[in-house]
């Protein structure tokens, strides 16, 4: 279409803008790479949580009660190389979870019931392996899910 204005010609055109593709800036990568990271965690956190109750049960490694929560012996942030190792994980009831090993600090009773389940020599093993310093990628984190489903689904926990 060809409108006249004054003695100029303008050229009108009914086309759309075409968008430019968004450009993925190392920045928006980190991002995306980040989130992938914190739901993969959350998701193998889960799984562990899972399978630290069937491995014991139920019931809490150190009274016998029913148990409400999986406990991390070596903790999840200072040792993160031991993070979804199911050798690091009781499950406790909510009053020796909170009560005694959160506010009174009293680890020891754990301790004794995770030698007595997988033996002073892997205890050591675990202990060694527990202050590397790991990073995950999200690869890792695909992978170690993977085998938690796999662990889960077969039900094949060995004690």
């Amino acid at each position: 279409m060809i409108a006249c204005v004054g003695e100029k010609m303008i050229k009108k055109t009914n086309a759309k803008k075409v968008k430019k593709p968004v450009k993925l800036t190392l920045t928006k990568m980190r991002t995306i790479e980040k989130a992938q990271i914190k739901k993969l965690t959350k998701e193998c956190k889960a799984l562990c949580s899972q399978i630290c109750r069937m491995r014991w049960d139920g019931k809490c490694g150190v009274c016998g009660k029913e148990g409400t929560a999986a406990h991390h012996f070596f903790g999840w942030k200072a040792c993160s190389s031991v993070r979804f190792d199911r050798d690091n994980l009781i499950w406790l009831c909510y009053y020796d979870h909170i009560g005694k090993v959160h506010q009174q600090g009293l680890t020891e009773p754990a301790r004794e019931a995770i030698i007595n389940k997988i033996g002073q020599d892997e205890f050591d093993k675990l202990r060694s392996r527990a202050y590397q310093v790991v990073y995950y990628s999200v690869d890792n984190l695909r992978e170690i899910k993977e085998s938690l489903l796999a662990e889960l689904s077969n039900r094949t926990l060995p004690f």
